[in-house]
Parts: structure tokens; C-alpha cells; sequence
């Protein structure tokens, strides 16, 4: 019977030793993303993550989730001037091929707007690698304060305990 109760009670501070091991100690790195240049993408540890994936990691935090927005329409915005200028370029590129026919102003509308979506595109990488950095700052200050209850187990000359700090 005492043997028993003995080996419950080492099972028992064990358990509580690797719960209280595994569930306060945090890898702060796990949730940070990062954004990357080669891959022109955001990751969040190995994980791409999508502008649908930035958008629902980011809005309980009120200035990432603003600036995603804000890069997500400048992003729309680019593409759609990108798109409008390549038409008239293709247009005047198959006129010159089949008619042997060239249209300046054509040319040169298609032109300005590529030209439009150039500084868009780059406002957009900007303004999200804001939101990532503000993101990044907002988990870091959110899991130290998070982090500030502690429990561990003390062992002293007279026993074993648990502590509790809050």
C-alpha cells in the first residue's frame, strides 16, 4: 500500500513537472512571421501564409489588420492598373504584327498605366512588411505579458512544492 501511494505521488509530481514545462515554456519564434524577398511571400515558421491567412492572424490586433487592408487595396489597385496597361500595349503590339499599323497614343496610355502600377506594386511590399513588423512587435509585447505566470515546482531541505507566481 505504501509503495503504491509513493509511486502515485512520483507519477504525479512527474506529470505535473512535464505539463508545467510543456505548457509555460513558449517558442516566441513560432508565432512571428517574417517576410521574405526571394519568395516574395510571408511566412509564419515554414508556412507560407496567403492574404486570407494574414487577414484572420491579424485582426485582433487593430493596426496589423489595418495596414494588411491597406496593402490589400493597394495590391488590387496595382494589379488592375498592371491589367489596364497591358491591353493597349497587346493591342498595339498585334496591330503592328498583323496591320502593319502603330498607334503612339495607344502606345503610350498602355505605357502609363504599367508605369502607374510600379510604384503601387512597391507601396504595397512596403505596407506589408509593416503590418508583419507591427504584428511581430504586438506578439512579442502580448506573450511577455502573457507570459508573466509562472508556475514551477520547489523543492526545498523540509518538501516538495508548487509555486504560483502571477
Amino acid at each position: 500500500m505504501n509503495s503504491a501511494l509513493f509511486h502515485m505521488k512520483k507519477t504525479l509530481v512527474i506529470l505535473i513537472l512535464f505539463l508545467s514545462m510543456s505548457e509555460f515554456s513558449q517558442d516566441e519564434r513560432a508565432a512571428e512571421m517574417h517576410y521574405s524577398q526571394e519568395a516574395r511571400a510571408v511566412f509564419q515558421g515554414t508556412r507560407k501564409l496567403d492574404m486570407e491567412d494574414l487577414f484572420v492572424r491579424m485582426r485582433p490586433y487593430p493596426k496589423s489588420f489595418k495596414l494588411i487592408e491597406s496593402a490589400r487595396n493597394t495590391k488590387f489597385f496595382s494589379l488592375a492598373f498592371a491589367t489596364a496597361g497591358a491591353l493597349p500595349l497587346g493591342y498595339v503590339l498585334i496591330t503592328r504584327i498583323a496591320f502593319n499599323e502603330f498607334s503612339w497614343p495607344v502606345l503610350a496610355t498602355g505605357i502609363g498605366l504599367v508605369g502607374a502600377s510600379i510604384p503601387l506594386h512597391f507601396r504595397y511590399k512596403k505596407q506589408l512588411q509593416r503590418s508583419v513588423v507591427s504584428f511581430n512587435r504586438k506578439v512579442k509585447t502580448t506573450t511577455f505579458l502573457e507570459s508573466k505566470t509562472t508556475l514551477s515546482l520547489c523543492v526545498s531541505g523540509t518538501g516538495i512544492g508548487l509555486q504560483l507566481n502571477f
